[in-house]
């Protein structure tokens, strides 16, 4: 086997792997998106990550290969092809900085 064939074999399983973990991770998400819109408020208001959802199926996610990938994710995953309710709304800087208050480190900054 030629040193090539050795580094595209392990490339596509360190892919296989990272398909993997971030399905596992989209399918977390979820849940967690799904108990956190249990505590907001009544308002309707674009979660973080739903708005990552939003611009993935909206805009796209780098290249082409990855958001046809991302999204085969999100499908797999169960995340829905529907927008929000409110699809045009993105988060206020307020909004956020409250998420991330409320439920500490684990939201990252929208930069």
């Amino acid at each position: 086997m030629k040193a090539c064939e050795v580094i595209v074999k392990e490339r596509k399983s360190q892919l296989e792997d990272c398909r993997n973990d971030l399905l596992k991770n989209l399918k977390a998400a979820l849940e967690k998106e799904k108990e956190i819109g249990k505590r907001l408020d009544d308002e309707p208001k674009e979660s973080m990550f739903r708005e990552y959802v939003r611009v993935v199926r909206t805009e796209g996610q780098g290249d082409e290969e990855g958001t046809r990938l991302v999204i085969e994710l999100l499908d797999t995953a169960g995340v829905g092809q529907h927008l929000p309710s409110n699809p045009g709304r993105k988060m206020k800087d307020s909004e956020r900085t409250s998420a991330r208050r409320r439920f500490g480190s684990t939201v990252s900054k929208h930069t």
